[in-house]
């Protein structure tokens, strides 16, 4: 039997795939004690710069666009053999559906993944740092209330803060008033009774990823990632 190969889908934007990269190295070592060459999965990156989206997201007429720049990314990880695709940005997860359908690869859902995970960790309550566009959409708040879970949604000045906050690390200019303000964010959120963040956007799990308290702290990059790789060892476990 081939081993399985994981493919990221990244480039929205490419701070975050990098960040992927290292996870799936620390994941392997952390969880599987892997040292040696042969002990690391078989990963091929796409960095796809994807047209008509940005910091914030996409607009609902760029959508079909936005679609078929993706699915043909997905499309060169499966010919070069990817069989577990990571799709390393939580907003375009709304096509989520109509790009499975397109692959016999198995794309791991960020917003399922995560959803579930909270749901496992006995929360009722979480605050979402996520796109506009995610949030627009209501990607977290409507798999969060399938399961029960309330979502303790941001206000406009506070998604004007995280929007600026994922513009700042995509083009590595983070300071002290980015983190000041999304700290405020957080601050206010546990203060309304959440409990837990949940990190709802790949630019957002690399500012807060120093925040390793699980209990506290969703990550959905982190949960896809472990996912990702669970999967390629159970694979490799019975080769």
């Amino acid at each position: 039997m081939k081993r399985a190969m994981i493919g990221v889908l990244g480039g929205m934007g490419p701070v975050a795939s990098a960040e992927t990269y290292m996870q799936i190295i620390r994941t392997c070592q952390r969880n599987y004690g892997a040292v040696e060459d042969v002990d690391f999965p078989e990963v091929m990156i796409y960095n796809l710069p994807l047209e008509q989206f940005d910091c914030i997201g996409f607009q609902d007429n760029n959508a079909e666009r936005v679609v078929g720049q993706l699915s043909a990314g997905i499309k060169k990880l499966e010919t070069a053999g990817a069989s577990i695709i990571i799709i390393d940005c939580n907003t375009v997860h709304c096509f989520y559906d109509r790009l499975q359908a397109t692959t016999s690869a198995e794309i791991l859902n960020l917003i399922d993944i995560t959803a579930k995970y909270v749901r496992t960790k006995g929360m009722h309550k979480v605050g979402v740092l996520c796109s506009r566009t995610s949030r627009r959409l209501g990607l977290y708040t409507i798999a969060l209330a399938e399961l029960g879970i309330e979502n303790f949604d941001v206000t406009e000045q506070e998604q004007n803060a995280v929007d600026a906050a994922i513009l700042a690390v995509m083009a590595d200019k983070v300071g002290y008033a980015e983190c000041d303000a999304v700290n405020a964010v957080v601050k206010r959120m546990f203060e309304s009774g959440a409990d837990a963040i949940l990190l709802g956007c790949t630019e957002i799990s690399f500012l807060l990823k120093e925040r390793v308290d699980e209990n506290r702290y969703i990550d959905s990059q982190r949960l896809a990632i472990v996912s990702a790789i669970e999967k390629w060892h159970s694979n490799r476990s019975i080769l």
